[in-house]
C-alpha cells in the first residue's frame, strides 16, 4: 500500500474541493507536480502510452520516495517500458 502519491498533470488539481489540504512537502501524502518543461510527455507518448508521465521520472520518483521495495518497482517500470518484447533484461 503505498504511503505517497506522486501526480503529474498538465495543469494545477483542485484537491480542496477533495478534502486535500496543503502540508509541507515532508508531510505530503499526495504531490501534484505541473511541469515547466512540457517534453516530459514525449517519452510516454512515443511509447504509445499517452496516457502516463515519462517513464524515467516516474522510476525517479519511485525511488526518490524510497521505500524497501522502491528498487523493485524501479526495475518493474523498467521491464514494464523498454524491455517487454526485446528478449532481454538488460540492467535488470
Amino acid at each position: 500500500m503505498p504511503s505517497r502519491v506522486v501526480v503529474y498533470a498538465t495543469s494545477g488539481l483542485a484537491l480542496a474541493h477533495a478534502g486535500f489540504a496543503e502540508s509541507p512537502r515532508s508531510e505530503a501524502t499526495v504531490q501534484v507536480t505541473v511541469p515547466a518543461d512540457r517534453t516530459v510527455w514525449n517519452t510516454s507518448v512515443s511509447l504509445a502510452r499517452p496516457d502516463l508521465a515519462d517513464p524515467v521520472l516516474v522510476a525517479w520518483d519511485v525511488l526518490r520516495t524510497g521505500g524497501p521495495d522502491a528498487p523493485e518497482a524501479a526495475r518493474h517500470l523498467k521491464h514494464a517500458t523498454f524491455d517487454r518484447g526485446r528478449g532481454d533484461n538488460i540492467g535488470g
